[in-house]
């Protein structure tokens, strides 16, 4: 083998090599400095100063003494409040119908907890979840290929005689089966695979539920009102929906492929059960008392995040939680209320409009203010392959999975990125500073957003003090698993002189939903509108994917598979490119004829590089050739891919979309990659792993692409005239093998547009080669020397077909 093509393999390897090292230089070297002043962790604190040096670390303004932060302020009005027992309440249902203007029926269920008066999850209809069989403790093999069977979100809590479900929301399996909150199951029965489970706590009846499919009947044994006689209760299992807002467990998701998640970074304070639920609130300033900058740390007797809320369900799309302080004598009150589908109102039925009003029932006046958590829990599907396409807003951002999102009127969509949070690179963002309200924030992810709108009646001037962007919980301790870190966003309000008897409403709609750009011009107004969330990049490349999205839909109206679709778009795109197919196919005919003459001009000009390169020039100019005429398919396609590219990574109709139907688990997800064979358990890690360079399965779409990207470049390359040429032919060929590397996880429908293209190619070039092949160019008299030149050239069988044909028929 050539020296020059070891040497280029060797430095391709180590550039790889030295990326992934320089990657993880990167981000140790962007962490923030150890502090060796820094506070003790919350757990070890003991003194009041110390205290105040903790609080002081995350203070917007960032000069301030200890020992004038106020700790554990006195409150001489003590009441003991009674313990309110744990509730759930829900909005809309899970149904399979299509909603319409005419018929609007829910297009979510919204679970809700009385702990804080919060979001516990919220379940979008029509929209299977990827990876609902991670919580039901499925074998690491059948993962991408046996869902679990779906009975409902129940609240199970373990009980003496099995476990008890507080819940049966509207819609579920559970509900169609008859079950009512307060029955205690004890036993289940698989009527498929005849295996009888008993269940003693909601582990086992998760696993239970995880052995079985979906539209699997199971047969429950329960126990109803106390009695000792068990009823037999049917239950046919659905499918789950996805879970746009969840209960985070463990302060960060499982993954659906790969090792299991360490635990926390042991330095940092203990996790809850699960990370803090949705929209919880805490009180910011009560008179002089400011809440204690920590995040964990509520004004005393003021505990609103951490304490259960009375709750009440006024109808179906309406609930109301009330809490009292009677230690201030404030009365709070959150209302949540479904939206319904209505286009006159441009309501879109993915929004939960949202109010907290607070109430002064003393007889002095107030000053308050407060700090609501944004939305929090999205989903982190495909996290292995995902975070390679999210694109960002800003140069040099460290996105991941999900990442906090704002806009302000009269300015572009923000993204923060998460893990430019982890390594302390982002700061609180005032609004005054912004000298605009805000328009939205939330949480943006590749297929879904949440995000709170303020609602503001006309005249109102805003309200909102602070945005800012937060880390939920505690983040992954290993570094490549830190892009999974849950994340939000706190709104805290302005300081506002509540009168004695007097009280304060805020309005926010929260948007949780698809990523349409249709559905998104619907919320809000010319100013306030949603579509900047849809984020293709430079003009360059979006405009590009919005035009090939657009055809793809339209060819989805006619045959409703989006596989057939991107072929039938690749056709299309081709079609429109064939002037230039042409073009380039004539000009590589040309640059295969001139080769001889090349060549002639480089032997007689041997060491005389510049007088060469006039020759060829003048060359170039008597046959009317430009050298550079088959580059310009290129250019026009490199557009045409990355704005393709983009599309297919963002576009929501290909989440899920299969290439052949619903019951062939290959290629069941146009927006992913193929992942035909689970290789992870027999090849290294750095390979084979979720976080290594191709990943938990064997993709065979991308091979396939690769194969013929080679034979295309083949067939389209003129022959080698000297050593020089033949080491770039090779560079390209390896530079072609390394990039199928590179794009070894790109969505499957990306790989089938190439595939459709490369064919189409290799066809057209075979078409219009005859075309170009007729076209006379070399000279009637050419020079002694070029006849020399052409004669070796040809006597090596390199030149054209003529000579082996006349050989042949002598």
């Amino acid at each position: 083998m050539n020296k020059r093509l070891l040497v280029f393999l060797g430095l391709s390897l180590i550039i790889l090599v030295g990326n992934a090292m320089f990657q993880k230089w990167w981000l140790d070297r962007n962490k923030p400095p150890v502090d060796p002043n820094a506070p003790k962790p919350l757990a070890e604190v003991k003194t009041a100063k110390e205290l105040g040096q903790l609080a002081l670390r995350g203070s917007s303004s960032g000069i301030a003494l200890a020992s004038k932060i106020p700790v554990a302020p006195v409150v001489e009005v003590v009441v003991d409040e009674k313990e309110i027992e744990p509730a759930w309440y829900t909005l809309g249902a899970i149904t399979d119908e299509e909603a319409t203007s005419e018929k609007p029926v829910p297009r979510m269920l919204v679970t809700l907890n009385n702990e804080g008066g919060t979001i516990e999850r919220i379940e979008l209809n029509r929209f299977p979840d990827l990876e609902d069989q991670i919580a039901f403790g499925a074998p690491k093999e059948d993962l991408l290929w046996n869902r679990a069977g779906y009975l409902g979100n129940l609240a199970p809590v373990k009980v003496e005689k099995g476990v008890k479900i507080q819940l049966v929301p509207p819609g579920t399996p559970a509900q169609a089966a008859g079950l009512r909150p307060g029955d205690v199951i004890f036993g289940l029965f698989n009527t498929v695979t005849e295996q009888d489970d008993e269940i003693k706590d909601p582990l086992q009846l998760f696993q239970a539920l995880g052995r079985c499919k979906p539209e699997t009947e199971v047969i429950l044994k329960v126990l109803r009102d106390g009695g000792e006689e068990s009823l037999r209760i049917t239950a046919k299992l659905g499918w789950r929906q996805v879970q746009v807002i969840r209960p985070e467990k463990n302060a960060y998701p499982l993954p659906v492929v790969g090792p299991k998640l360490p635990a926390a970074d042991p330095k940092l304070p203990p996790v809850a059960a699960h990370d803090p639920f949705s929209l919880g609130l805490q009180m910011a300033r009560i008179d002089d008392k400011e809440r204690n900058i920590l995040k964990s740390a509520e004004l005393d007797f003021a505990e609103l995040k951490t304490k259960r809320w009375s709750g009440k369900q006024i109808d179906e799309n309406t609930v109301e939680f009330t809490r009292e302080l009677p230690a201030y004598k404030l009365r709070l009150t959150k209302r949540y209320e479904l939206l319904p589908l209505n286009a006159e109102k441009r309501q879109t039925g993915y929004e939960v409009r949202f109010s907290i009003q607070i109430e002064n029932l003393g007889d002095q006046v107030r000053k308050v203010a407060y700090e609501l958590g944004g939305p929090n829990g999205l989903p982190t599907e495909g996290w292995w392959y995902a975070y390679k396409n999210r694109i960002s807003t800003e140069w040099f951002q460290a996105l991941g999975i999900r990442d906090p999102a704002m806009r302000f009127e009269g300015r572009d969509s923000t993204l923060i990125g998460t893990l430019d949070m982890i390594n302390g690179k982002t700061a609180n963002i005032e609004p005054s500073e912004i000298e605009a309200p805000l328009v939205y924030a939330g949480v943006d992810c590749q297929y879904f957003a949440a995000v709170l709108i303020p609602q503001r009646e006309k005249g109102q001037e805003p309200w909102l003090e602070r945005i800012a962007p937060e880390i939920v919980g505690a983040k992954p301790a290993e570094v490549p698993l830190q892009k999974l870190t849950n994340v939000s966003c706190s709104l805290t309000t302005k300081v506002v002189d509540l009168p004695a008897g007097g009280s304060m409403t805020h309005t926010y709609d929260l948007f949780v939903g698809p990523k349409k750009p249709v559905l998104l011009n619907e919320v809000g107004s010319e100013n306030t509108r949603l579509d900047r969330l849809v984020y293709f990049g430079w003009s360059i490349f979006s405009v590009p994917a919005h035009i090939l999205l657009w055809f793809l839909h339209m060819f989805h109206l006619v045959i409703p598979n989006y596989g057939i679709n991107i072929i039938m778009l690749t056709v299309f795109v081709r079609m429109c490119l064939y002037p230039l197919s042409k073009k380039q196919a004539i000009s590589a005919e040309k640059m295969k004829q001139l080769q001889p003459q090349i060549a002639a001009i480089k032997e007689k000009y041997k060491g005389k590089n510049q007088e060469a390169s006039l020759k060829t020039q003048e060359l170039f100019r008597k046959h009317n050739f430009n050298p550079f005429g088959g580059c310009l398919m290129a250019f026009v396609q490199l557009p045409i891919f990355m704005g393709l590219y983009r599309a297919l990574m963002i576009d929501v109709e290909l989440r899920a979309a299969p290439l052949f139907g619903e019951h062939i688990r290959w290629c069941s997800n146009l927006g992913a990659p193929d992942m035909l064979w689970f290789w992870e358990p027999y090849l290294p890690a750095f390979l084979a792993s979720p976080t290594g360079y191709l990943g938990p399965f064997l993709n065979v779409l991308p091979l396939i692409t690769v194969a013929l990207f080679l034979k295309q470049q083949q067939s389209m390359m003129p022959p080698a005239t000297d050593d020089q040429t033949r080491m770039q032919q090779s560079m390209m060929k390896y530079m072609t093998l390394f990039m199928g590397i590179m794009f070894y996880t790109v969505a499957s429908g990306l790989c089938l547009y190439f595939i459709v293209s490369s064919l189409w190619g290799m066809m057209e070039r075979k078409f219009l080669k005859k075309m170009a092949s007729s076209m006379p160019v070399l000279p009637d008299n050419p020079s002694p020397s070029t006849s020399t030149a052409v004669s070796n050239y040809k006597a090596n069988g390199s030149g054209g077909g003529r000579n082996k044909k006349q050989k042949g028929r002598k």
